[in-house]
């Protein structure tokens, strides 16, 4: 049998430059990591009643529908499962196994974007692909460019998952909606504060302060992007031992990625005890095949 695994990521920054027409227009910049959760895909002989993704990868080589996904996590996650889930399909088919990372993402662009009808754009199609920690520079479709960073250190201790329930509206819903309100200072401050995380690496505390900031402005891209519970969880959380928290994803809820001040060692996880909270592992390899004939 044929599998293949994709792995999910975080967003530090820059999510939403990505999008156009923002990223035609004034160029777009993303700052993400994958992690060790991960989206995965069978060769099978026929899947008989394929969800809407599957359809789309059978109709990119109009054939019959031979691809099965499943995800670690479920949807409105946050963490780019829906193109990771694609990623990992379109990289069991024999047609791409052998295809460069960029080009895999490309495809999983194509049948999110113009196949699914899915809006967004295609940092995550690119983290899935990859892998590791990444600083993408976007410009219009398909003009990226990808590069690799070496995963600090430091990393390893730094960051929690905390569960904070299903989105009340859709990633879908909430780009609609920011691409409605398209705030281009905001975007221009988001796409700044990734250009400065990508130069902090080596500073916990500097970093820190810049996720903090971004989440800040994020919020500043549609009102849907948080809540009462959400805010109310941030201040208690900055409050606890940590430097800054940010929704993952389009926000609502999902995922919040929290980073602990790296000056309170070990009062994060305390005061987390009571949450559905867990250590962050990053992942430093993309997709590729797992299992093969």
């Amino acid at each position: 049998m044929r599998k293949s695994q994709a792995p999910l990521r975080i967003s530090f920054g820059g999510g939403g430059t990505d999008v156009p027409p923002y990223c035609g227009e004034y160029g777009g910049v993303c700052l993400s990591v994958a992690i060790e959760k991960y989206a995965y895909a069978d060769y099978v002989d026929e899947n008989t009643e394929p969800n809407e993704m599957e359809q789309g990868i059978a109709k990119l080589w109009n054939s019959k529908c031979r691809v099965k996904i499943s995800s670690d996590v479920k949807p409105g996650s946050g963490l780019g499962g829906s193109a990771a889930l694609c990623v990992a399909g379109l990289k069991v088919m024999p047609p791409l196994e052998d295809t460069p990372e960029v080009h895999v993402a490309e495809k999983a662009y194509e049948v999110e974007r113009l196949h699914m009808g899915v809006v967004g754009g295609y940092q995550d199609q690119l983290a899935a692909a990859y892998g590791g920690l990444l600083y993408m520079q976007f410009g219009a479709w398909p003009s990226v460019r990808v590069k690799r960073l070496a995963i600090p250190k430091w990393f390893d201790d730094a960051f929690y998952l905390v569960w904070m329930g299903d989105r009340k509206t859709s990633g879908t819903n909430i780009i609609t909606d920011q691409l409605q309100r398209f705030n281009k200072k905001a975007l221009d401050i988001t796409k700044h504060l990734a250009n400065e995380m990508a130069l902090s690496l080596d500073n916990p505390l500097d970093f820190g302060r810049l996720l903090r900031e971004a989440w800040e402005i994020k919020k500043k891209f549609s009102p849907l992007v948080t809540s009462r519970k959400i805010d109310k969880f941030c201040d208690w959380v900055l409050d606890s031992g940590a430097i800054a928290m940010k929704i993952c994803g389009a926000g609502s809820g999902g995922y919040a990625i929290v980073m602990e001040n790296p000056i309170s060692k070990g009062q994060l996880e305390l005061a987390l005890k009571d949450t559905e909270y867990e250590k962050v592992r990053f992942e430093k390899k993309g997709v590729r095949l797992i299992e093969e004939d």
